[in-house]
């Protein structure tokens, strides 16, 4: 059973064949055309419309950053999603 199916899954064998193919080739052709999905392939089969890998800037903040943001990003996606631990 993949690890992303939950162990009182219904239809494991369902859920590790969704899987695979949601990993596949296939199946990231077919979420970034249809869903507009990005791929972490390193050959990715087709580009999402619009989608321009040299103006793609991402953000990666240093540990001191992250320490000094946790917090304050716990407490806005408590507040969001009304959750409380």
């Amino acid at each position: 059973m993949p690890p992303a199916s939950p162990a009182t899954a219904k239809n494991p064998n369902a859920a590790k064949l969704f899987l695979n193919w949601c990993l596949s080739v296939e199946g990231q052709t077919f979420m970034i055309k249809e869903q507009g999905n990005l791929t972490s392939l390193k050959v990715p089969p087709v580009l999402a419309k619009g989608y321009d890998p040299n103006k793609v800037k991402s953000w990666v903040p240093n540990f001191k950053q992250y320490q000094e943001l946790r917090a304050t990003w716990i407490e806005d996606w408590n507040r969001a999603y009304n959750y409380r631990q």
